[in-house]
């Protein structure tokens, strides 16, 4: 049980980190980075209201996020704070690509609220830091407090 919480603290963390990295370049005015408004108002279809739903939103990713990145790791002999952040670094780099890529081809465009919907290379250099800050947050915890999914190696394994 104690690996699961530690695996949701991870995500809440790290999904903190994100945000705050996101929120340094939006109030730098570099990029329209306010994910977590933009996010909620997907939902809500407005900007008012948004807020709450785009923060509970975005901590239940986190949280997800943090056990399919953890889940994977376990797949390795994978040990230490380095190796972890850097795994978490690949990975949260790889995750900021793919949601950068589809952010701003794609889910910008449509966008109910019309001062989401101009979502450039600033948006997506954003959001690709935002998640290379988050894999490394998670595997930093994951590295410190030596989280693991003991099954998932006999999930994996071949059959013999």
């Amino acid at each position: 049980m104690e690996t699961y919480t530690l695996t949701a603290i991870a995500g809440v963390a790290a999904t903190i980190v994100m945000s705050a990295v996101m929120y340094l370049f939006h109030w730098g005015s570099f990029a329209e980075a306010d994910m977590i408004r933009a996010l909620g108002s997907l939902v809500t279809k407005k900007e008012e209201d948004s807020l709450i739903v785009g923060a509970a939103i975005h901590l239940v990713s986190g949280v997800f996020f943090a056990f399919v990145y953890i889940g994977t790791w376990s797949m390795f002999p994978l040990e230490g704070v380095q190796v972890l952040s850097l795994f978490g670094v690949v990975g949260g780099a790889f995750h900021g690509l793919v949601v950068s890529f589809l952010l701003v081809s794609t889910v910008s465009q449509h966008h109910p609220v019309e001062r989401f919907r101009n979502a450039g290379i600033g948006v997506g250099v954003a959001h690709f830091v935002g998640h290379i800050a988050y894999g490394a947050t998670v595997g930093a915890i994951a590295g410190i407090y030596h989280i693991k999914f003991d099954f998932v190696p006999d999930l994996v394994a071949l059959p013999s």
